[in-house]
């Protein structure tokens, strides 16, 4: 069992947080530093456990080793007291949390080994600077997947680790985004975003989970930082600068696109709640509030009908994937999924003619029936069948 950090006497909240640290001398997080994060969010917090994490490792190792800590940790907790648990990650630590989020979304789903996942209302998720894409290089990149623990999501303006531009072809937004990893990466990690301004956008998604998104602002251009120090140059033109290039850096992030603006906020952002506990359900019963066409999916056996759909729905985004779970899908190989698509055609064409094929037990009597027809026919002046025999009726001339 993982030894935890007492929270503050008096002032304890009844919940656990479980953080993942980073890189080097972050990978074990100080009792300060996990009471002063988020400028004091976990200080009311029951109790702080820094979950062993391989800083100095490459992703290829830190991220699974980091992610069965988190993991049996969790599980740990629940067996040993189960009050509610917030889990967290820091900069290179955050993508081990997300690789929890979909183990444990597929217990919810699997009941592997009788384990049940903490309820929607008795964990929730908080992640600062978590690396962007461009930094998994060899080792596949995993977005935040679906799931019904609210979720808070925190970046400094500018830090080129967790806030790369979204236009990697903007030379400036890029230069800007080094500068800003160097000086504002760690430092932001403490600014109290519970009483100060932020950008932030709240999602809900179809779990009822939010996702918050917090951007915290950075006063002065990362780029014009030496410039600023300087005794060099005037200080009227260094802001100047900084009022000409700040626009064309902002270009480079979605946020500022016309498009994404509209979904961003600019104040004091409303920050989730510690997990309360007490009222929660299990992952596996939330998803039980989706539509019973759902239902059918998570509870029914799968057949070679729904994972046909299934592949179908997903390839319409234009990627050729394979299924391997409800929250995951992962590339095919081009030609692999070029024989998977013609094997389905064939398929789905040998089904449509055995359907057309007559029965070889009506065959015979069909055959009867002809023979029948044609005797009548010869037995008819002018070799015309007679409508009214065969109908049953009388029809008048």
């Amino acid at each position: 069992m993982l030894a935890p950090s007492v929270g503050v006497a008096g002032a304890s909240n009844g919940v656990t947080a479980l953080l993942v640290g980073g890189e080097g001398s972050y990978a074990q997080l100080t009792e300060e530093q996990m009471s002063t994060a988020f400028g004091g969010y976990f200080a009311n917090y029951d109790a702080r456990v820094s979950v062993p994490f391989p800083g100095d490792a490459e992703f290829a190792v830190s991220i699974p080793e980091g992610s069965d800590n988190l993991y049996n940790a969790i599980y740990e907790h629940q067996a040993a007291i189960g009050t509610p648990l917030t889990i967290g990650g820091v900069s290179k630590g955050a993508p081990s949390v997300v690789d929890v989020l979909y183990r444990l979304m597929d217990d919810a789903e699997s009941g592997a080994d009788g384990r049940t996942p903490p309820g929607r209302h008795d964990m929730s998720v908080a992640i600062y600077g978590a690396p962007g894409r461009v930094f998994f290089l060899g080792v596949e990149y995993q977005p935040l997947p679906e799931t019904p623990y609210d979720t808070v999501i925190v970046s400094a303006e500018y830090d080129g680790i967790a806030d790369f531009p979204d236009n990697p072809f903007s030379v400036l937004a890029l230069l800007n985004a080094l500068a800003g990893a160097e000086s504002r990466h760690v430092e932001a990690a403490f600014y109290d975003v519970a009483n100060n301004p932020t950008y932030y956008r709240v999602d809900t998604n179809s779990m009822g989970a939010k996702t918050t998104t917090v951007v915290i602002p950075t006063e002065r251009l990362p780029l014009l930082n030496d410039m600023y120090a300087s005794d060099f140059w005037d200080p009227g033109y260094v802001r100047f600068l900084e009022k000409v290039l700040r626009p064309v850096i902002d270009s480079a992030y979605k946020r500022h696109w016309p498009s994404q603006r509209k979904l961003w906020q600019e104040g004091i952002v409303p920050m989730p709640q510690p997990p309360a506990g007490g009222t929660s359900t299990l992952i596996a019963e939330s998803v039980l509030a989706e539509p019973e066409s759902e239902l059918a999916e998570w509870g029914a056996p799968r057949t070679g009908q729904d994972e046909r759909l299934e592949q179908q729905s997903f390839d319409d985004s234009g990627d050729d994937v394979e299924y391997v779970g409800r929250h995951r899908y992962e590339p095919l190989d081009v030609m692999e999924a070029d024989e998977l698509s013609n094997e389905a055609i064939t398929e789905e064409g040998d089904e449509q003619d055995a359907g057309r094929e007559e029965p070889e037990s009506e065959k015979p009597a069909l055959a009867a029936e002809q023979e029948s027809d044609m005797e009548d026919t010869e037995a008819v002046p002018g070799g015309e069948p007679d409508l009214a025999d065969d109908h049953g009726t009388d029809t008048e001339s």
